[in-house]
């Protein structure tokens, strides 16, 4: 964080805290270094009576009613309790603070605290002086510096890049480039490490740009304001047709099933005048529910027709509608294409199994990657595998009639596991649990063939996420780092029968972890452990090694287990009558790229100090 910004965000944080004192409250303000979206810039202890609450404070100065949105999300991610601090809170963003129970108090002597017994709601004073808006610090929070942000969190390799490829990117001029490039290791959000750059705490920098885009860059970029007498136009309306693409609350409507535009945001290069005869729009400049506003990227959307997912979510929070906020949430880590596997799902869930599967397998891959964080997975899937626990074969089998009972499902040939279903080819259902053999492996009735290893099903199942899919259904899916280990056990499985498609899949997962979401975890000690094999790359293998041997020691005797287990097939690759075999299954010609990745891996696993 900047030391000025941070200096003036104290000196806020402080003054606010008199108005709580001044309430009869004993507070006590804890500096908080910010680490991460999820940090805080600061703890609120607040003892009242016998009671005592403890609250993550984040500092707004110049808080605007556009960007509350973004700032409630942002408080709504916090571990502990959060509280809103600013200079002004005015009474309309009170009301949609009051009314997501979300704490808050400002220099001018409003507040609202609400903690078991203890109620304090002031409102209607205003500020002693002006409010003025500031920005994390320098230009890069200006309109042309907004843009240059905004490649970077879209494509945050860009980074590394030449200047005047980020300026091609970002739609603006070289020296722009410079000087934002020059203010983001100030911030927080650039490391400059081995002659090159890699962006830092990209969540973070999304926060705030969603926070600074709607009243900075968003005026510069109106075209205009209109009316539709439809209502529902949207639903079926092709922007592409006009070299347009959707924004906001119909970008959101069209990606999930969450929410009902009131209001449509097309971003267009030039207003097309058929678009306005065609859709037959009225200029209505004030209260019109149709926005035409200028493109300013070049990085593709999600779908055809949809604008990148950053902007989405700037869109959406700028709302400060609660409605467009909650699908702000679910736009990142889902897609229209998905229905389908909600379909799935639904049916899964009438069947009542008593439990619930975990989507694991090429789909899962899928999902988590291409789906949430639009990574290219370099091959498409046309089945569903879920795991279930089960107890033995007869409690599988029983799982089977539940499902083939609703008439949707049926089997697949003579497959003892294999399903059909009216929107997939197949469903794969692959049982663990007890039935499991003291191998951790499971031989298939009535023969006992084939044996099929299911080593790392349980515990998988036993560290699954929930992804929520576009109808509101929620699936459990394997996370991303027992997902790799899952791949790489596959592979040991099949690697006698020159199957590699589990060896490219922990490729892909290995190579993009940073870019899945975990870019603003950058591990502090990644040069230092990685030395001379220091890259974009191998920094997200060592994470992502890391992230599953945390999740295995959670797990105890079964995580270390399990993780010896795969610690053996990667100290293998060391070997020097082995030829490389894994890394080789990964990236061919590339062995030698897939094996700093493997080492960079097993360094996590191992949680090695240095790379050898």
């Amino acid at each position: 964080m900047d030391t000025n910004a941070g200096n003036r965000e104290w000196a806020l944080l402080t003054e606010a805290a008199e108005t709580l004192r001044d309430q009869g409250l004993t507070v006590e303000t804890v500096r908080e270094p910010r680490q991460g979206p999820g940090r805080a810039d600061a703890l609120l202890r607040i003892k009242f009576g016998h009671e005592k609450v403890a609250y993550m404070a984040e500092v707004k100065r110049g808080l605007r009613r556009a960007a509350l949105g973004a700032v409630v999300h942002q408080l709504e991610q916090f571990e502990m309790p959060p509280i809103l601090v600013a200079d002004y809170v005015t009474p309309q963003m009170a009301e949609v603070l009051r009314a997501r129970n979300i704490p808050f108090v400002d220099t001018a002597g409003n507040a609202y605290l609400k903690h078991g017994t203890l109620l304090i709601w002031i409102e209607g004073r205003r500020p002693k002086t002006e409010v003025y808006a500031t920005g994390p610090g320098g230009r890069a929070f200006q309109a042309s510096g907004l843009r240059v942000l905004f490649a970077l969190i879209c494509n945050p390799k860009i980074a590394d890049a030449p200047y005047r490829e980020i300026a091609r990117q970002a739609g603006v001029a070289h020296g722009t480039v410079g000087w934002v490039m020059a203010e983001l290791p100030r911030l927080g959000f650039l490391a400059k490490k081995g002659g090159g750059r890699l962006l830092l705490n990209r969540e973070r920098l999304l926060q705030l740009w969603a926070e600074y885009y709607p009243r900075v860059l968003r005026p510069k970029l109106q075209l205009g304001r209109y009316r539709a007498r439809d209502l529902n136009w949207w639903a079926t309306f092709d922007p592409t047709k006009y070299d347009a693409e959707f924004g906001g609350e119909v970008a959101g409507g069209r990606m999930t099933r969450y929410l009902r535009p009131a209001a449509a945001t097309l971003y267009v290069e030039k207003i097309d005048p058929r678009l306005l005869i065609d859709l037959k729009l009225q200029l209505d400049a004030k209260d019109g529910n149709v926005e035409l506003l200028q493109r300013f990227w070049t990085q593709p959307g999600p779908q055809p027709g949809i604008v990148p997912l950053p902007l989405v979510y700037a869109d959406l929070m700028a709302t400060g509608d609660a409605r467009c906020a909650e699908t702000a949430k679910i736009d990142l880590s889902i897609c229209a294409d998905l229905r389908w596997l909600a379909s799935v799902v639904a049916d899964i869930a009438a069947a009542d199994l008593q439990r619930e599967p975990i989507l694991v397998g090429a789909l899962a891959r899928d999902v988590l990657l291409k789906h949430a964080h639009g990574i290219d997975t370099g091959r498409a899937t046309e089945d569903a595998d879920f795991a279930i626990a089960v107890a033995d074969w007869d409690d599988f089998q029983q799982v089977k009639d539940r499902l083939l009972a609703g008439g949707i499902f049926r089997m697949s040939g003579r497959s003892v596991h294999r399903l059909e279903h009216p929107t997939i080819p197949w469903i794969d259902l692959i049982p663990f649990g007890d039935l499991e053999r003291h191998d951790r492996t499971i031989a298939w009735p009535p023969d006992g063939e084939p044996v099929m290893n299911v080593l790392g099903f349980q515990e998988a199942g036993a560290t699954a996420v929930t992804v929520r899919l576009p109808t509101g259904q929620q699936v459990m899916v394997v996370s991303l780092p027992m997902l790799a280990a899952l791949k790489l056990l596959a592979w040991e499985n099949r690697r006698k029968r020159a199957d590699d498609r589990d060896a490219e899949d922990l490729m892909v997962i290995l190579e993009r972890y940073l870019d899945a979401g975990n870019l603003e975890r950058f591990p502090a000690d990644a040069e230092t452990v990685l030395a001379d094999e220091f890259d974009y790359a191998t920094v997200g293998a060592l994470l992502a090694g890391r992230d599953l041997r945390g999740l295995l020691t959670k797990l105890g005797n079964s995580g270390t287990a399990l993780q010896e287990s795969l610690a053996r097939i990667l100290n293998r690759e060391r070997a020097p009558d082995n030829g490389a075999a894994l890394a080789f299954a990964m990236a061919g010609t590339s062995g030698d790229y897939a094996q700093k990745l493997i080492r960079a891996f097993r360094a996590g696993l191992d949680d090695v100090d240095h790379l050898n």
